[in-house]
């Protein structure tokens, strides 16, 4: 019977009804007991407004057995800062209930509320019903309050002190003591844990800065203002547009939290309303939904990590005027927006058609908790987070006046085939407030909204959830985010050295499962040789020991005693196994000596390092051959280079530049060094992907490690082998991140990704068995088509999956739930496409159609990155081109002589030009990549140096940034 009632009294699914019943204690004390019970807290009254329905009345009288049950008008108590109504509309409440005793207060007789004496006396019975985690919330916060006999105050007087009781001294003295900016730490991590939080001191706004909110409002509904929103009952519920100077003191505070949260230089107001919620018993409600919605679906806004909403408090906000709740967590999670046809953005913005929603089913087990607080509390939320409000049950109107602000630099475009919001709704930057000399504004014009290039790119990044760096404003940043966030690293205590993740080390092992294969076709075996090295061994060589000393780590204790030779931690293996084939080669039938070993390396780095890209320990593949035939060598040479280039873009999706290293670049001790090259096009740089060198006889010589064999062909009747060492690193994974993660994550290959395809069951808890069965067959079906799948059986919420899945990069979601599975379809998502792009495939088609999207996405994929590193590639045959070209970013293929010492003068030169750079991405000078070997690179190749002038020049060398 209470839960019938409940579900008849709610307004809402979140809403809140109270009662106030006039009786007698002997039918009101148990059903205060049973209220109890029911809501799981400790006491059961509270000062909140009452909804008086007379339908109560019979079920009131059935469930209480009494035979009068009256009910009172609406009150307003003097405990929430609203002026106690007369006695004969409002009564105080004398008696509370508490789970263990029903305690009265004494009221006499004579005190009656109703005037006549022996009158059963009030009882207030609010009936929370507030639906799962929000109602155990809202018990929770009230344990502890027991009110007390005669005592009309015993909530948490800091939540809802009032201004009329404070005065506005009290409230300009607490206002004084603002939070110094940067956010406070606490502040800032709630925000980002929660998606919203209350700043503190609570009091923020003063009451003079207050009094202009009500002046605002007042003008702007004489004026009938164009930004006025009207509700179904004729009143203005919403009043828009932001105007130049107003309430500068305020607005200035706002600004300087803005600029905190959003870790940028610049911002400006790019929405300005305040909300009226007015009084009543069948309308104002809020549908749950989502601000980011709105601006990206009808003014643009890219991203919810560039603008943020602050909210102040007009008035008290307590839990009977409709506050602002908001799902706790909710901006962590990816939800597809339900969307309404609408004839404007008025109609949009109605109570009936609202535009933008988010199903309500979706919150879960998130909690929902409203923004309570005094007049001038100002609490901050992240354009994702869900949020709702109910009605009014106050007898007065409650405000909300709310100013989002924009990053400048992110400014939003008009979505192709809609018309652009009047200025009120979508604000230009008129007024720009800059960090860079302390808070304050300057007033631009809307011609200038277009200079906010020019503006620093923001640096700070942000906890928790999606990405908050953008990949083209702040690259490092945003890459430091996506491999920590899709899980791929973690740091760990030794400078330059990274955890490797699962998720990391899967991806890995695909590469090195399809190179191994490869390599294994070619009769190269495995083996693996010790980590340590003798110091005598690295010695030998002695041009390999000058150019790897600074990078080698060496061992030279064991517990408190000495080595009695230091040892060096492997930075490279030639010297390591050169000493070991001398003594199996003994005669040409010992040749080709074909080996190859899967190790870590360390190399210790000084300079700044880089996930993935530069780290002082890294896992490789390194093979070292020995040839009786230069010829032989040099084929395996191109052979294996190949390989490397196959492993980019057969498997990355990555297109190289095949090439040969200038001498400068020359691995230490080779003849020379062939590369593939994959490019960057965000930072324009290009990293070496995998490199096999020709070593000639230079280790393989005599006072080297001898490694001959008998040739009566030869004068000495001796020869020395070939050789070659060839490698490619970890490095392959940063290279991926690098050229296909975008602003949302990663975005992987299917041929690479350690799950080609997850599949995400969606649906009621009722329909989940069902739908996790059919969910399971096509998860089989499609491993035994031969593909990677990943089923998430998770309890956690469908949103929460896709963009869990989506951040982590898998070529290919799944949506399996109940209506699917009776239509025989099922739901796909591809994910370097627009996820508004979704098709749904037949089930019996499920296995060709899903192969036939992971072979699209890796084409695609391929193809886009080789259209953006084209673009960044340009030829120069003067020196004044060159500097052009690269300056803007790109590199450059020019005609060189390949002389160390005209290739040192260019990198000094073109250095010296970049000491100052607008962009830390474009700092360092031009260094040869290498040459070539496609012919397309060198057309119409110069026969002069683009520097020195020499001639003999036949080929062009590719300049640029590296990594």
């Amino acid at each position: 019977l209470f839960r019938s009632l409940s579900s008849r009294l709610s307004s809402s699914r979140f809403g809140i009804s109270m009662l106030a019943v006039q009786t007698g204690q002997r039918g009101v004390a148990p059903f205060g007991r049973k209220l109890c019970t029911l809501l799981g807290c400790d006491c059961s009254v509270a000062y909140l407004a009452l909804i008086c329905c007379s339908l109560v009345k019979p079920i009131m009288s059935l469930i209480l057995d009494i035979k009068s049950v009256k009910f009172t008008q609406f009150i307003a108590p003097a405990a929430f800062g609203v002026a106690p109504l007369p006695m004969a509309l409002g009564s105080t409440p004398t008696i509370a209930w508490s789970s263990s005793q029903v305690a009265s207060s004494g009221v006499s007789d004579k005190q009656d509320t109703g005037g006549r004496h022996g009158r059963w006396s009030l009882a207030l019975l609010p009936v929370l019903l507030c639906h799962g985690r929000a109602r155990r919330l809202h018990a929770k916060r009230s344990r502890g309050h027991r009110l007390q006999p005669g005592r009309q105050s015993g909530w948490d007087s800091r939540v809802f002190r009032s201004s009329h009781a404070n005065g506005s001294d009290a409230m300009d003295q607490e206002a004084s003591m603002l939070p110094a900016w940067p956010m406070p730490a606490a502040v800032q991590e709630t925000y980002e844990q929660q998606g919203w939080a209350k700043l503190e001191p609570e009091i923020y706004a003063t009451h003079e800065e207050l009094s202009h909110v009500y002046s605002y409002v007042d003008k702007h509904i004489k004026e009938n203002h164009p930004g006025n929103v009207l509700g179904k009952d004729g009143k203005v519920r919403a009043v828009h547009g932001y105007e130049d100077g107003w309430n500068p003191t305020l607005m200035d505070k706002l600004a300087s939290r803005a600029l905190a949260i959003l870790g940028c230089e610049s911002v400006y107001v790019f929405q300005f309303r305040v909300n009226i919620k007015h009084p009543s018993k069948t309308s104002g409600n809020w549908k749950l939904h989502r601000d980011i919605d709105f601006w990206h679906g009808m003014d643009g806004m890219e991203s919810d990590t560039s603008s943020v909403a602050l909210h102040i408090l007009v008035n008290d906000h307590t839990e009977s005027n409709g506050p602002v709740i908001y799902i706790s967590g909710s901006h962590k999670v990816h939800v597809e927006p339900t969307v309404q046809d609408d004839e404007g953005w008025e109609a949009g913005f109605s109570e009936e058609a609202f535009k933008y929603t988010v199903d309500e089913h979706l919150i879960g087990d998130m909690p929902a908790e409203p923004m309570l607080g005094s007049a001038g509390t100002v609490g901050v939320m992240h354009p994702s987070a869900w949020h709702y409000s109910d009605m009014n049950g106050s007898s007065e109107p409650r405000y909300l006046m709310s100013v989002i602000f924009n990053d400048v630099r992110k400014l939003p475009v008009q979505p192709a085939g809609t018309e652009r919001r009047p200025h009120y709704i979508n604000e230009l930057p008129t007024r720009i407030w800059t960090a860079s000399n302390g808070v304050g504004s300057q007033q631009v014009s809307s011609a200038d909204c277009d200079a906010s290039d020019d503006l620093s790119k923001s640096t700070q990044s942000r906890k928790g959830g999606g990405m908050s760096a953008k990949k083209d404003d702040n690259t490092p940043l945003w890459y430091e985010q996506v491999i920590k966030k899709a899980e791929l690293i973690d740091d760990y205590p030794v400078k330059g050295c990274f955890i490797l993740r699962p998720y990391a080390y899967a991806l890995w092992e695909n590469i090195q499962g399809w190179l191994d294969r490869k390599i294994k076709e070619r009769g190269v075996e495995n083996c693996y040789f010790p980590i340590f090295i003798p110091k005598t061994y690295l010695e030998r060589e002695k041009q390999h020991l000058e150019d790897f000393a600074p990078e080698i780590a060496m061992v030279t204790k064991f517990g408190e005693a000495d080595l009695a030779e230091p040892v060096a931690i492997r930075p490279t293996s030639e010297t390591a196994m050169y000493a070991a084939f001398s003594r199996w080669v003994q005669s040409r039938r010992d040749l080709p000596l074909k080996l190859n070993q899967w190790c870590s390396v360390v190399r210790w780095e000084v300079k700044r390092t880089m996930p993935f890209l530069r780290t002082r320990e890294f896992l490789w593949q390194e093979g070292h051959t020995a040839y009786a035939d230069k010829a032989d060598a040099e084929k395996e040479v191109l052979d294996i280079l190949e390989l490397y280039a196959s492993v980019y873009e057969d498997m990355l999706a990555i297109p190289v530049i095949r090439g040969t290293k200038t001498i400068s670049e020359t691995f230490p001790g080779a003849d020379y060094t062939a590369t593939v090259e994959a490019i960057v096009p965000v930072t324009g740089r290009a990293i070496q992907g995998g490199t096999c060198h020709h070593l000639g006889q230079n280790f393989s010589a005599a006072g080297m490690f001898d490694i001959s064999f008998l040739d009566p062909a030869s004068p000495s009747g001796k020869q020395f082998a070939f050789q070659n060492s060839w490698g490619i690193t970890q490095r392959t994974i940063g290279v991926l991140v690098m050229v296909h993660g975008d602003d949302k994550g990663l975005v992987l290959p299917p041929n690479v990704a350690q799950f080609q395809v997850v599949i995400v069951p969606v649906g009621s808890m009722e329909s989940r068995p069902m739908v996790l069965k059919a969910a399971m067959e096509y998860k089989i079906s499609l491993e035994t088509f031969g593909l990677r799948v990943m089923l998430d059986d998770s309890q956690h919420s469908a949103g929460w999956k896709f963009n869990h899945w989506e951040l982590k990069g898998v070529p290919l979601r799944l949506e399996v739930g109940p209506e699917d599975i009776a239509q025989g379809s099922i739901v796909m998502a591809r994910r370097n496409r627009s996820q508004e792009a979704k098709e749904v495939i037949r089930c019996e088609d499920l296995s060709s159609a899903v192969s036939r999207a992971l072979d699209d996405i890796q084409q695609e994929l391929y193809s886009k990155a080789l259209h953006e590193r084209d673009a960044i590639l340009s030829f120069a045959d003067k020196w004044d081109d060159f500097m052009e070209n690269f300056q803007n970013g790109k590199l450059v293929l020019a005609p060189f002589c390949g002389k160390a010492e005209c290739e040192k003068a260019i990198y000094k030169t073109t250095q010296k030009a970049e000491e100052d750079p607008a962009d830390g991405l474009l700092q360092g000078g031009a260094k040869t990549i290498c040459v070539p070997h496609e012919e397309k690179y060198h057309r119409l190749c110069p026969t002069h140096c683009l520097l020195c002038g020499c001639s003999g020049v036949t080929k062009r060398t590719l300049f640029g940034r590296s990594y």
